[in-house]
């Protein structure tokens, strides 16, 4: 898959400084949400602040196991943190379903798809009413 036009439109390339800018937007915006000091988010990620300050600056890039290292400090996915947005939650338990289907018996995996499905309509209530 070396030609951007084999992606599909939803998975088009991102510039280096473009995914740096955002990163680094969103490395800041899910500190400043959980009330951190850049010191805290360093500690937790394993960082320097020195940095994590660059990082949130897009002076630097990030480095694969720094990205990492923030989206478990962060209990977000590698997605979230680097674009800032997540994939909808039917593509994410359909994800685990599959998963689950691999290294479980076909009656237990379907038992376990139901059990998503059936969170997976609270969930979708629970944002009705928040709209």
């Amino acid at each position: 898959m070396d030609n951007q036009a084999d992606l599909e439109p939803q998975q088009a390339l991102v510039g280096e400084r473009d995914l740096r800018l955002h990163l680094g937007a969103t490395i800041t915006k899910l500190r400043n949400s959980r009330g951190w000091k850049q010191k805290e988010l360093a500690r937790r990620a394993g960082l320097h602040p020195a940095r994590l300050s660059k990082l949130e600056k897009a002076s630097s890039p990030a480095k694969l196991h720094e990205t990492v290292n923030l989206a478990r400090a962060f209990e977000t996915d590698l997605e979230t943190l680097a674009l800032g947005r997540r994939r909808p939650a039917e593509g994410r338990i359909l994800e685990a379903v599959d998963e689950l289907a691999e290294c479980t018996s076909p009656a237990e995996a379907a038992a376990l798809g139901r059990l998503l499905q059936l969170l997976l309509l609270g969930y979708r209530a629970a944002g009705a009413r928040r709209s």
